[in-house]
């Protein structure tokens, strides 16, 4: 996977709203859409697999559209989840009292 600079990091549940075609949400779906469309946007490896296991589980996508959605986010920037970006999420968490993962995605 590439890296480089991102506008943001998206998470499991936006791509999710973007990809999927069952259950469309009409008011977060076009927002998710429009981000997938038209930001540069980060991904890890966890959020790869985490959409792969939420996709197949609630039968979200089909297996080509699922493998479709693999290729285009294979172009993405990774951003590593390492020691620092833990801490780093963990720091905001502590500071402005939220969950953890809201707070890792903003570290």
């Amino acid at each position: 996977m590439p890296t480089g600079k991102i506008d943001c990091f998206l998470d499991t549940n936006v791509l999710i709203y973007a990809a999927s075609e069952k259950n469309r949400d009409p008011r977060r779906a076009p927002i998710a859409g429009d981000l997938v469309s038209n930001t540069v946007f980060g991904v890890s490896g966890q959020t790869l697999a985490e959409f792969t296991a939420v996709a197949r589980g609630k039968s979200l996508l089909g297996d080509d559209l699922l493998d479709q959605w693999l290729v285009l986010l294979g172009t993405c920037p990774l951003v590593p989840v390492d020691e620092s970006y833990v801490r780093s999420g963990l720091d905001l968490a502590r500071r402005y009292g939220i969950h953890y993962y809201d707070a890792a995605l903003l570290g």
